[in-house]
């Protein structure tokens, strides 16, 4: 039935085309890539499951993101409305309403009036050849060491994406890395992720409640304790 509405319409020129649909047979592909698929999804549907209104109306309330650090702001911080108030947004061209490109074109600003927010998340990279983090605007927030597939800083052992993800030899190269950010001298300041989600009992995976079930992502509750181990005075 989907097939024919797909094939019938004026929608058809979209078909397994980006930003059409795409029509794939469960059948016909690696369990891993099925895995991989709907991990990524923002919405699972299924015929056996009812009429659509009831697949769609959420059994549970919606997860609100922890907000960690805004509940313990540093010692005499200013008000973020002050602040905002006082922030001229720079000259840009190509304004798309959300934001633009700034000087001369090298660097591309966005610039948000009240509560307004992008239509997609963000997310800062922060790294140098050797090391590197993203911090999302939702929370999301992961650590890597030269390859940021291969060598998450952060407790995976028991994770579900991918077959053979962790081996022994990636958690020698894990270790080694985290010892050395921690005493190494290089950094003004470390915030201890794997030490604040891991699992004391089994070291290689992060606490039960603190995962959000693919033993690779934090939960609410593990985001909230990543926010805890931050030291703001690290910004003053």
């Amino acid at each position: 039935m989907g097939v024919r509405v797909l094939e019938q319409g004026p929608w058809a020129a979209w078909k397994q085309r980006p930003g059409g649909v795409f029509l794939l047979r469960a059948d016909g592909m690696p369990e891993a890539d099925r895995v991989v698929l709907l991990a990524a999804a923002r919405a699972v549907l299924s015929g056996e499951q009812g009429e659509l209104a009831d697949q769609l109306g959420l059994p549970y309330p919606e997860p609100r993101w922890p907000r960690a650090l805004a509940a313990r702001p540093a010692q005499g911080a200013a008000n973020p409305d002050d602040v905002a108030a006082n922030v001229e947004p720079p000259p840009l061209t190509h304004d798309n309403g959300l934001g633009g490109f700034t000087a001369g074109g090298r660097e591309y600003a966005i610039v948000l009036e009240g509560d307004a927010d992008t239509p997609q998340p963000w997310v800062n990279v922060i790294a140098n050849p050797r090391f590197g983090t993203v911090v999302g605007a939702t929370g999301a927030a992961w650590t890597w060491a030269e390859n940021s597939r291969e060598n998450r800083l952060t407790p995976f052992g028991n994770e579900t994406y991918m077959a053979n993800a962790w081996n022994p030899q990636r958690e020698e190269v894990r270790l080694a890395v985290n010892s050395w950010i921690r005493g190494g001298g290089a950094f003004d300041g470390v915030a201890d992720f794997d030490q604040a989600l891991r699992d004391p009992e089994h070291p290689t995976q992060m606490l039960p409640s603190y995962d959000c079930g693919d033993g690779l992502h934090p939960s609410d509750l593990g985001y909230t304790k990543m926010g805890d181990a931050i030291d703001l005075a690290l910004f003053d």
